[in-house]
Formats: C-alpha cells, sequence, structure tokens
C-alpha cells in the first residue's frame, strides 16, 4: 500500500500564536490571522517560519518556540 501522507510541513510562530499545516500558504494566512487581533494592528512584529521533517500529525517537543526535531529547517522571518 502506498503512504500518500506528506512527510514534512510548516510551522509558523510568533510571539503569541503558533500554527501547523502542510500547506505554506495556509499556515502563513492561519499565523497572521491569529497574530491580528479584532481591534487593528498587528500585536506581534511578524513570524517564523520552519520547514519541519515530519508529518503534519507527528508529536515533537518545542523549546523556546523552536521545534526539537533533526533536520529542521528555518525557511523564513515574516514581517507584518
Amino acid at each position: 500500500m502506498k503512504d500518500d501522507k506528506q512527510q514534512f510541513h510548516f510551522y509558523a510562530v510568533s510571539c503569541l500564536n503558533w500554527n501547523t499545516n502542510a500547506d505554506l500558504l495556509k499556515v502563513l494566512l492561519a499565523q497572521r490571522k491569529a497574530d491580528k487581533p479584532r481591534g487593528g494592528g498587528y500585536q506581534t512584529g511578524g513570524c517564523t517560519v520552519y520547514k519541519v521533517p515530519l508529518p503534519a500529525d507527528a508529536h515533537y517537543s518545542i523549546d523556546n518556540y523552536v521545534p526539537e526535531v533533526d533536520g529542521i529547517e528555518r525557511i523564513a522571518d515574516i514581517t507584518y
């Protein structure tokens, strides 16, 4: 049987929120929405995006906002 599960996902994190998704655009949109309060401007200066070499449903530890996973890639620092 073929395993069609994507073997990586994206993890976006700011000082207030985090999101994960196998789709980069979806994780960025969700993070931006989470970081924008209902009343107006952004509460954070942006977010950092990592590519995690595990399926989206994998469990792993987070230390100081960063996944503790071998082979993780920091792919972007986004400023709002």
